[in-house]
């Protein structure tokens, strides 16, 4: 019978039945001391060393009852069960069946899962805290059968200090006489409360000595209590554990203590999955996938919620020039800091660009064939440079320009920049932009995995009298013939354009 990790006490002999049969205990290591006594026997016991004698000369009444007792050191007690003593009479072979009829003996004590997992309260956004999370409740289950002579059941816990109890209950601890075809059963619920030191170092013990033949049962139970932790490599101030996350982002994780295995069921990659703290790289698109910790058939899934880019916000326009003289058109445009949203998650993980396309809108005056090569918002234009993005979210400087000065139309058709000959007259011109992702990184060429199309679509108009406007990201710049600059309405001071 094992107890702390490396004792073990054992039924070393036991004599023929009669008067005063003896029986030996033996303590493995024999210099750890401790001692044995009997609680429940009929006939005396007298003791010499490891060695105990009945002295009951025969006259007892019982039926050649084992001694029941328990085995003592410091603080440590084990259900002992020593040899029959022989009295009166007993079964042999042949004398009935006392097992078959109330069954053997038996003892079970068993959790209902390998481990409990639990995060702390996190907080996703500013003001959106999630509370405490754990996986599930666990139960301990506990039952005893006396079979056909009865016994001593002893029932002990170790780390029980890292549960919350729920309800239920438990058998005390200690011996506890269990009679011939006897059954009792306990059962207790309990929660997480803090995480183990160590692996399965939450256990229970029941053993079970069986009267009269001296054996001995156990069974043994252990749980482990597993903290997870989730924390974005990209810092959002008062969100640090956030589990809200954009497509590619890189997840720290950790598991307190680290006993089990990371997995993942989609796209996303787990790089270092084998050391205390692994890493979690969000998948490019939000496919499902969800990402868990296991302790062999426990699992936990994360609640991690994985972002796509959703919209496009712009910053700090500036107005640019391009050295069209007074009195001509044209020759405007702006710069615009780009970000990514939403912006309580990071892109950082993801480059993305303006697809090129060949699709749009060119009325009026833009409909002149001297305008078809900016009637499309293509590669010439800016379209297919992949920009990687930021851990802020930022894009970069967009350039929402048309640089060149803008010709009169003479009356048949062909365009002239001398002022005194033809006119103006009012055009729009609209370029169809998609935005689409891919990897961080992505080279000139790559296709995007995915697009977005959102309404900001870059937009020029000509109001036929010499003032030109652009309007993109809801931002608009506008110069006229007086060479006067409007950003957003307001006059401006325009930067010449590198």
């Amino acid at each position: 019978m094992k107890f702390r990790n490396s004792t073990f006490y054992t039924l070393h002999s036991q004599l023929p039945r009669g008067g005063g049969a003896m029986f030996s205990m033996v303590v493995t290591p024999s210099w750890l001391g401790g001692h044995f006594a009997w609680t429940n026997s009929c006939c005396s016991i007298s003791s010499s060393g490891g060695t105990f004698t009945y002295s009951c000369g025969g006259t007892c009444t019982c039926t050649g009852c084992a001694a029941l007792g328990y085995y003592t050191y410091e603080s440590y007690l084990r259900p002992a069960c020593g040899g029959a003593c022989g009295c009166g009479s007993h079964p042999e072979n042949g004398g009935g069946d006392e097992e078959g009829e109330n069954g053997p003996a038996s003892v079970h004590v068993g959790f209902s899962e390998t481990a409990l997992f639990y995060e702390e309260a996190y907080t996703n956004e500013p003001g959106v805290v999630v509370d405490r999370r754990v996986s599930t409740n666990v139960t301990l289950a506990c039952s005893v059968s006396g079979g056909p002579y009865g016994g001593v059941f002893a029932f002990s816990k170790r780390g029980f200090d890292k549960l919350s109890f729920m309800g239920g209950s438990l058998p005390p601890e200690g011996p506890l006489e269990i009679a011939a075809g006897e059954t009792r059963t306990w059962s207790a619920v309990y929660a997480p409360l803090t995480h183990s030191a160590g692996e399965n170092d939450i256990s229970a013990e029941a053993t079970f000595g069986e009267r009269l033949s001296g054996a001995s049962l156990l069974d043994e139970a252990h749980l482990t209590v597993v903290k997870i932790e989730l924390e974005p490599q990209t810092t959002r101030v008062g969100c640090e554990h956030r589990h809200i996350v954009g497509v590619r982002e890189s997840v720290n994780c950790y598991a307190d203590p680290h006993v089990g295995e990371w997995g993942e069921t989609g796209g996303g990659e787990l790089p270092n999955n084998r050391g205390y703290t692994g890493y979690y790289k969000c998948p490019l698109i939000a496919d499902g996938s969800v990402l868990y910790y296991t302790v062999g058939s426990s699992r936990y899934d994360c609640d991690l919620t994985i972002l796509e880019p959703t919209g496009i916000v712009a910053r700090l326009p500036v107005a640019r020039v391009f050295g069209v003289a007074i009195d001509h058109a044209g020759g405007v445009g702006m710069d615009l800091e780009v970000y990514v949203q939403p912006e309580t998650v990071s892109f950082c993980g993801i480059a993305m660009e303006e697809i090129p396309s060949t699709t749009g809108i060119h009325l009026g005056y833009f409909s002149s064939l001297y305008f078809s090569d900016v009637w499309y918002h293509t590669t010439d234009r800016g379209a297919g440079d992949w920009h990687n993005i930021g851990w802020d979210n930022s894009w970069g400087t967009d350039h929402a320009w048309l640089g060149e000065e803008l010709p009169r139309e003479l009356p048949n058709g062909e365009m002239t920049f001398d002022m005194s000959q033809g006119s103006w007259s009012e055009g729009t011109l609209v370029w169809n932009i998609t935005w689409g992702w891919a990897d961080h990184g992505a080279e000139s060429g790559t296709l995007p995995v995915k697009s977005i199309s959102l309404p900001y679509n870059q937009t020029f108009s000509f109001d036929g009298y010499g003032t030109l406007t652009v309007l993109k990201f809801r931002h608009s710049v506008s110069r006229g013939t007086n060479n006067v600059i409007r950003l957003n309405g307001d006059v401006a001071q325009g930067v010449p354009a590198n």
